[in-house]
């Protein structure tokens, strides 16, 4: 990074951090390398940890849950808190983009309203959201 460049501040959906975590095959590698490409950051919010820690729970799988905490505690530099001013920007892209469902509607206004450069997700059907750049890694 050169002086006075500003690194990405790229917020990541749940998708994001299972693919990761889990080491897909295909999907792993292909964001690890966007994330070195761009020299970004990761952010998350609570969300995002909640919804990647549902499988694991699930299974009572705890070696992977441990290995989403580590991941949440080390790769993620940026928490997204989420304030009353996610949830009114979460209604708005909801009412503005019928397709979106609640959750994506609320990670996605708590990267914009985190002021995140980029969102980056497996999902091809946000990318018609324009409010964000959405980075798709499929």
């Amino acid at each position: 990074m050169k002086r006075g460049e500003i690194r990405l501040n790229a917020y990541i959906d749940s998708t994001i951090a299972i693919n990761l975590v889990e080491n897909d095959d295909v999907f792993a590698p292909m964001i690890n390398a966007w994330f070195l490409k761009h020299d970004a950051e990761m952010a998350a919010s609570d969300l995002t940890r909640m919804e990647s820690r549902v499988k694991p729970l699930r299974n009572f799988d705890l070696p992977l849950l441990a290995d989403f905490e580590i991941f949440f505690a080390r790769r993620v530099k940026t928490r997204v808190e989420l304030h009353r001013s996610v949830w009114d920007r979460a209604a708005k892209l909801r009412a503005n983009h019928r397709f979106l469902k609640g959750l994506d509607a609320i990670h996605l206004a708590a990267a914009i309203e985190a002021r995140c450069t980029a969102f980056v997700t497996n999902e091809k059907r946000l990318s018609s959201v324009k409010e964000i750049p959405v980075i798709v890694i499929a």
